[in-house]
């Protein structure tokens, strides 16, 4: 075998075990961060803006070496690398604006429904009991894009997680103006008839919205994932429920 032949199989294999060492860390830092299975679960909607950038690029990039990468590479040299600096260009173009398009939106939304202001509102999940989003949690910053605020106290409730669930001796914290279920596909009947729940004035007075667990579904995949791409479906479909929460008529949906 060529000493050359050698020298790449051996530089393939030390980058192999390099990222195969990285990945292992990078889970094992991450894992140590979800303490239960609900952090677990919920955790997908901490990523930052800069690990769905660099995983949409990795997506990208995979696609096009799985599809001809190989064989451009072979026929036209160094003319293949055009199409990863067209993803990077694009993909930093995108990170450039967003936070801009996000402010946007948002402003436009605020402008639309004054109503929102100041009213209390919060995000939150049957699973394991009353589970509820925290400050930190892109859903719960959704909210207070939009102009609501949080319960006071709510991180020395939750603690410095970005979720956790709270008693039945402390459900009086989901009786806001205004509440976001994430329910389990079929699960709202139980959820709306559940004993305590059911006597707090958000569920006697219709302001409470339910978005069931389907990933079928475009709104429960765009608050389950928010980001700046599912930023329209949000505000599209979820802000019509918001107005028809804190209407103050409980028999207005939307």
């Amino acid at each position: 075998m060529p000493s050359s032949s050698t020298g790449q199989i051996v530089a393939v294999g030390v980058a192999s075990l390099f990222v195969i060492a990285l990945g292992a860390l990078l889970s094992l830092y991450f894992g140590r961060r979800a303490r239960n299975s609900a952090d677990w679960l919920s955790a997908p909607g901490q990523l930052p803006l800069i690990v769905v950038v660099i995983t949409q690029f990795a997506t990208a990039v995979g696609g096009g070496v799985l599809i001809a990468h190989v064989g451009i590479a072979y026929a036209y040299g160094w003319s293949v690398f055009a199409y990863e600096a067209c993803v990077v260009l694009g993909f930093f173009s995108l990170a450039l604006i967003a936070r801009w398009l996000r402010e946007q939106r948002f402003t436009t939304v605020r402008a639309e429904h004054p109503e929102f202001q100041g009213r209390t509102a919060l995000m939150a999940s049957p699973y394991e009991g009353y589970f509820i989003y925290g400050t930190q949690d892109p859903r719960s910053r959704l909210l207070t894009d939009l102009g609501f605020k949080l319960p006071g106290g709510l991180d020395q409730v939750i603690g410095d997680k970005f979720g956790g669930t709270v008693s039945a001796e402390r459900i009086s914290l989901l009786d806001q103006q205004a509440l976001v279920w994430f329910p389990s596909k079929g699960g709202t009947a139980k959820l709306q008839n559940d004993p305590l729940y059911r006597n707090l004035n958000v569920r006697k007075q219709g302001r409470d919205i339910f978005i069931e667990e389907n990933y079928d579904d475009q709104l429960y995949g765009a608050t389950s994932f928010v980001s700046v791409l599912s930023l329209p479906i949000v505000l599209d479909q979820l802000v019509p429920k918001l107005a028809a929460a804190v209407d103050g008529n409980p028999a207005t949906t939307a």
